[in-house]
């Protein structure tokens, strides 16, 4: 059996391009990426969107048709996706294998990156894989400005720098996804950070003004 779940209903426009997606795939793609997906819930700890196995099985499939012709597509986020997407990224390189080890290709890094990208975007339920790469564009933006005006680099095994990253991700996702501007109330704790972190709080001022030129987005206090 190849398919035993829907995912949306019938007659939605969602469901018939899974539809004709299924239709045009091998069903040895299906498989593995389901096998992908099972191996990163266990690796994650969480579950993911089953339909994203769908569209990891059709970027797989085709992936793997550019390599054999010489013509793989390059990723410009890797490096950015390896740092804000650790987890998923190691995902991507034990998938990786698997590909490897099924179809006897050895897809290049960059594709484990791609795969990445794809389970990030299988943790949320709405979103698309544009929006995904959206949000890494953003914290790639934000990180900049930090990095910029305190000179530094930041420790990407740091714990500090992970927590970081968390934030700036639901950051993101709140800004694309759900486009929500909170009432901004005065917060006792916004007074206190201005007064006591001034270097920290200038930085940020650097972000509201970037995130609301770039998206005319208004960053609540």
């Amino acid at each position: 059996k190849l398919v035993e779940t829907v995912y949306v209903k019938e007659g939605d426009q969602s469901f018939e391009q899974i539809r004709r997606t299924l239709e045009a795939l091998p069903e040895e793609y299906l498989l593995l990426a389901q096998h992908i997906v099972e191996a990163a819930n266990v690796s994650l700890n969480m579950k993911l969107n089953p339909v994203m196995a769908v569209s990891l099985a059709d970027h797989l499939f085709y992936a793997i048709q550019r390599f054999l012709e010489g013509t793989p597509i390059a990723n410009s986020l890797t490096w950015e996706i390896k740092r804000f997407y650790q987890k998923e990224y190691e995902v991507g390189l034990m998938a990786l294998d698997m590909v490897e080890s099924q179809f006897k290709v050895r897809l290049p890094e960059s594709e484990a990156a791609f795969i990445a990208m794809h389970i990030a975007n299988g943790e949320t339920d709405d979103s698309t894989m544009e929006e995904t790469f959206a949000i890494t564009k953003i914290i790639e933006d934000i990180c900049n400005i930090v990095r910029v005006y305190f000179r530094i680099e930041m420790d990407a095994d740091s714990s500090y720098y992970y927590r970081f990253i968390t934030h700036l991700k639901f950051f993101a996702q709140r800004l694309f996804l759900e486009n929500k501007q909170y009432i901004d109330e005065d917060n006792p704790l916004y007074h206190i950070v201005k007064e006591q972190y001034k270097k920290a709080f200038n930085c940020t001022q650097s972000v509201v003004k970037f995130v609301d030129n770039k998206y005319n987005y208004k960053i609540s206090k």
